[in-house]
C-alpha cells in the first residue's frame, strides 16, 4: 500500500503544480489579452506580474465572466476548475471517495 499512497501523493502534487500553473497563465490572460476598459498599460502589468498578483483565481475567472461572452461549456468548465481545484486546495475530504487509508480509497484517489 506504501507504494499506492506514493503513487497518489505525487499525483497529487503535478495536479497541484499545474492548476498553479493553469492559475498563473489565466490571470496574465485576463490582465494581457483583456485589459479593463480595453486600456492595457506595459508598467501596471509589468508590476503587478512581479509583485505577485493577490487576487484569487475566482476573481480572475469572474473578471474573465464579465469582459466577454462565454460559451456555455466552457463556463462550466471553468466554474468545475474553481470548484475542484477549491475543494483540493482548501478541504480535501471534500473530493467523494478520496482518502489514503484503504486499497478502495487509493482506487478513487
Amino acid at each position: 500500500m506504501i507504494d499506492a499512497q506514493n503513487t497518489v501523493l505525487r499525483e497529487l502534487g503535478l495536479i497541484l503544480i499545474t492548476t498553479q500553473t493553469t492559475e498563473k497563465f489565466l490571470k496574465v490572460v485576463i490582465d494581457f489579452v483583456l485589459p479593463k476598459e480595453g486600456s492595457f498599460n506595459v508598467e501596471d502589468f509589468l508590476i503587478r506580474l512581479n509583485k505577485g498578483d493577490k487576487r484569487t483565481i475566482g476573481v480572475f475567472i469572474s473578471l474573465l465572466q464579465d469582459r466577454v461572452d462565454i460559451v456555455p461549456w466552457f463556463d462550466t468548465l471553468l466554474t468545475d476548475f474553481l470548484k475542484m481545484r477549491n475543494d483540493l486546495i482548501h478541504d480535501v475530504d471534500r473530493i467523494p471517495g478520496y482518502g489514503l487509508t484503504s486499497d478502495e480509497e487509493l482506487l478513487i484517489s
